[in-house]
């Protein structure tokens, strides 16, 4: 299953104008298998969002990471800052709780306050 949490689903439905991988080894987090983790970063017209692209437990989820306007590189200082602070936990984290509810909604198991 593919999970797209961004506010507006069109910004990441074509391929991202540029790519970072961020943990290409396999990973284990909290229960959660990560194969892959990449920030793409989508040009608009009116600046630019990155995602945090996660492969996890034979799924994808693809969440809105930063958005803005201008600066000279900003996937590269979203992707230092990543490196320098949290690491990648803090995205592999919301990725699993993104994926989890929908595959309860998929299931048929959305109870209210059930993530």
């Amino acid at each position: 299953m593919h999970v797209t949490d961004v506010p507006d689903p069109r910004v990441a439905s074509g391929d991202p104008d540029q790519a970072i991988t961020v943990l290409d080894k396999p990973y284990a987090l909290h229960d959660h298998a990560i194969q892959r983790m990449e920030l793409r970063l989508y040009a608009n017209p009116g600046g630019w969002t990155i995602t945090a692209y996660v492969e996890m437990d034979g799924h994808t989820v693809e969440t809105t990471y930063e958005e803005g306007s201008g600066g000279d590189s900003p996937l590269q200082d979203a992707a230092e800052f990543l490196a320098s602070s949290l690491g990648p936990a803090g995205a592999i984290l919301r990725a699993g709780i993104v994926l989890k509810a929908a595959l309860d909604r998929h299931s048929g198991d959305a109870r209210p306050g059930k993530v």
